[in-house]
């Protein structure tokens, strides 16, 4: 009893295959999506944090020309008073100078009220009045202690004597302009920039001063305001990698630190050397991929504010830059599994349609053994039973074991009809070969009376009958006749030829003693009426009894061979005549 065996259903293999295309095709649309999506979250990362690095950066630069526009303002404006100051102040020198000439007053009077004068006069938002004589001696100053003291040991930020640069220029170009640091009473130096005139009646020069500090004060002042609004807007920018946009300085100082704490926490010396040295590369496609010791993985870039000395960066996540990535597979993993349940569920209710009728055929088919071909009735029992109505190809299947039915039947038929006709023709060879066999002698020894002559034979047929002959009978008391041949061909009309060429040649031999006679009355008789052209191979030998002598003649046969008295072979290669039956006349 023959069963089938689930496992290799039509069903399973559908379910099989419709699961197998589901999940291949999930397989490669969600890991291509995941890998596309992931690929542009990253590339769009990366182009925020460039645009907003460059945004800060622009902001940044943007108020530091603005800070040194101030810088340069301020001090332009303090130039501009100093000159309107010591401008009054020389006005007011020469109206001194102007009561020595109508000697109102003696000229050493007139310098001293001058400098008493100008040790009380303070220049518009400047510091002190500086006067000094053409020996470099101080003649005013805020430090009492300086006064009448050479101060060829102030310089400038070139390191020029401050008192010789101020005449050598002034000389050039009637005033100067100097930044050098100013020592103080109570020790150490400050920050002063100047701005001096000659006055060449008494040889002094008047320079009003002012503190630089005051112009570092106000540049500080907005620094530390742009500290404050950098502070305040940048943990505000947000973007798809939650990145974190933070400043530090040369130092490793935080000058505005990351909002989260994580980030934070990935500031490790390593992670801002790292840093700086690509703001530093100065290439604009640059990106930091590293890995935290907690297994966190970054990606980051920085650019470097060189006035200030600071290093502008911004860190992402790729996590957070994977997590959309993660969402967008995770929902079409739910599609595709409500996919491969629909699927699944189209897939038994056809494979279940195209189960039945297949498993109808091969119930059928399975009868078929069973089935007697050799009846009369051609027409099949089970044959109704299958689909023979349906147009797709279970249909087609079962007009072809319809068809193979009746071909059956039909075949058999035939073929025991041809077995019958067969047995027929067996029968009638196997008598052939029966009487075939009797033509040939098959008694041995075949001569008893002759004890000089000692002769046996064997033929073996191919078929049920053959071409293949021997014969060997006396022609009187003293002369052996044998004859050996082949006829072309197989079968029964290579036997037929072979009787006749047989009865030829018994029929010559009983008026003809010589070999070459016997073979050219047989070759006569076969080539006249011979419409199929066939042909015999014939040796055709006498032998003498008392003297032991052949005669023989070879028409187209395989030479013969002698055994001699010591066991020597001799071909009898002689020349050899064309087979009997082949040409008449020969």
């Amino acid at each position: 009893m023959h069963t089938i065996r689930r496992v290799h259903s039509i069903k399973a293999r559908i379910f099989l295959a419709v699961t197998l295309v589901v999940a291949a095709v999930a397989g490669i649309v969600m890991s291509s999506s995941r890998h596309v999506l992931e690929q542009d979250s990253i590339a769009s990362e990366e182009r925020s944090m460039r645009n907003v690095l460059k945004l800060v950066e622009d902001n940044i630069r943007g108020r530091y020309r603005s800070l040194l526009k101030d810088k340069v303002a301020t001090v332009q404006a303090d130039k501009q008073q100093f000159r309107e100051f010591n401008s009054m102040v020389r006005v007011t020198l020469d109206r001194f100078a102007g009561l020595a000439d109508r000697r109102v007053m003696s000229a050493a009077r007139a310098r001293t009220l001058a400098l008493q004068w100008l040790s009380g006069a303070r220049p518009v938002n400047g510091d002190f009045l500086l006067v000094f004589d053409r020996e470099h001696r101080v003649l005013v100053s805020p430090n009492p202690s300086q006064r009448g003291q050479v101060i060829d040991q102030v310089v400038d930020i070139k390191g020029r004597s401050v008192a010789r640069a101020a005449r050598d220029e002034i000389i050039r170009f009637n005033d100067s302009f100097l930044s050098f640091l100013w020592p103080e009473a109570g020790g150490g130096t400050s920050a002063k920039f100047g701005h001096f005139f000659g006055f060449p009646r008494w040889q002094w020069v008047i320079g009003a001063i002012g503190d630089v500090n005051r112009v570092e004060v106000e540049a500080q002042r907005q620094l530390t305001q742009l500290r404050t609004e950098l502070a305040d807007t940048l943990p505000l920018i947000v973007t798809g990698g939650n990145a974190a946009v933070f400043i530090f300085d040369g130092q490793g100082k935080m000058v505005v630190p990351p909002r989260d704490t994580p980030y934070l926490g990935a500031m490790t010396d390593e992670m801002r050397a790292a840093l700086m040295r690509l703001a530093r590369q100065m290439t604009g496609d640059a990106m930091l991929n590293v890995t935290t010791a907690s297994g966190q993985e970054l990606v980051g870039r920085a650019s470097y504010i060189k006035p200030f000395d600071w290093y502008i960066a911004a860190l992402a996540s790729r996590d957070a830059l994977r997590e959309p990535a993660r969402k967008l597979v995770a929902g079409q993993a739910g599609i595709f599994l409500g996919a491969l349940a629909v699927g699944l569920i189209l897939a038994y209710f056809f494979a279940h349609r195209i189960a039945l009728p297949l498993n109808r055929l091969s119930v059928h088919a399975m009868r078929l053994p069973e089935t007697d071909f050799s009846a009369s009735d051609p027409v099949s029992s089970g044959a109704v039973e299958l689909p023979v109505g349906r147009r797709d190809e279970v249909g087609r299947l079962a007009q072809a074991f319809v068809f193979m039915e009746n071909s059956l039947y039909t075949n058999v038929r035939q073929l025991m009809q041809a077995v019958s006709v067969r047995e027929r023709i067996e029968g009638e060879l196997k008598v052939a070969r029966d009487i075939q066999m009797d033509l040939l002698p098959k008694v041995f020894p075949a001569f008893p009376n002759h004890a000089e002559v000692d002769i046996h034979a064997l033929v073996v047929p191919a078929r049920e009958v053959g071409g293949d002959l021997y014969n060997f009978y006396f022609l009187d008391e003293h002369r052996l006749c044998f004859t050996i041949g082949d006829v072309s061909g197989k079968g029964a009309p290579a036997a037929l030829f072979m009787t006749i060429a047989m009865t030829l040649i018994r029929v010559a031999s009983d008026h003809q003693s010589d070999p070459a006679r016997i073979a050219d009355e047989v070759n006569a008789n076969l080539s006249r009426d011979n419409p199929n052209c066939m042909f015999v191979t014939l040796v055709v030998g006498v032998l003498d009894v008392r003297t032991g002598q052949v005669n023989y003649v070879n028409a187209g046969h395989n030479p013969p061979l002698a055994l001699r008295r010591r066991g020597a072979i001799q071909v009898l290669s002689a020349r050899s005549g064309p087979a009997v039956g082949v040409v008449e006349g020969v």
